[in-house]
């Protein structure tokens, strides 16, 4: 496993991370960009589950309506990381990546678990997409994985249910390596 930095800052090591697991080509927010922006693999992902899409959540919507809203739900969500790792101007990551307990509102614990999805219900109606993260500072997040979430609890779904274990293998793997702010990426990089 190893931590890939994605849109970081070079003096303060803020910003967005993400994980190539071992034997992987790709690391985890390039796998998922690639698969969310194939309108191939979006259509057979939601033929493959069409009994997730008979909930509430989705009866108003036809599967080529879903598609297409996760085709730009994957753009925008790909710029709106990119815009808040990078311009302080608009904000930080904290703004997008919130946690994964819908109810948490404690000071956030190291390696908290997180998610970021779109919120904009004016341009996508449903956020479908989530990005599954570990919080290591305000504006610093590494990447463990993400899902097209049809269901409303990750447990319901094997999908989302992968997301979990894969949460808690990256935060034993950084435990392991002594990571736990944004300040240590700095001794993480420095043996490269």
């Amino acid at each position: 496993m190893e931590v890939v930095r994605i849109f970081v800052d070079t003096n303060t090591f803020e910003g967005l991370y993400t994980i190539r697991y071992d034997g992987e080509e790709l690391d985890e927010f390039e796998r998922l960009f690639d698969l969310w922006t194939d309108a191939e693999y979006v259509r057979e992902y939601l033929r493959s589950n069409q009994q997730y899409l008979k909930s509430d959540y989705f009866k108003d919507l036809f599967l080529d309506e879903i598609e297409t809203e996760i085709l730009d739900e994957a753009e925008e969500l790909e710029r709106l990381l990119e815009r808040h790792a990078t311009d302080n101007d608009i904000g930080n990551l904290q703004m997008l990546f919130k946690p994964l307990n819908n109810i948490s509102y404690v000071i956030p614990p190291p390696l908290e678990k997180t998610k970021a999805r779109i919120r904009d219900r004016n341009k996508f109606r449903k956020g479908i997409l989530r990005i599954y993260a570990l919080r290591l500072g305000k504006n610093t997040f590494v990447v463990t994985g993400g899902a097209i979430k049809l269901v409303r609890e990750m447990k319901d779904h094997h999908d989302t249910h992968k997301e979990l274990d894969k949460l808690e293998k990256v935060k034993a793997f950084l435990k392991e390596n002594n990571l736990y702010t944004d300040e240590d990426l700095v001794f993480y990089y420095g043996r490269f």
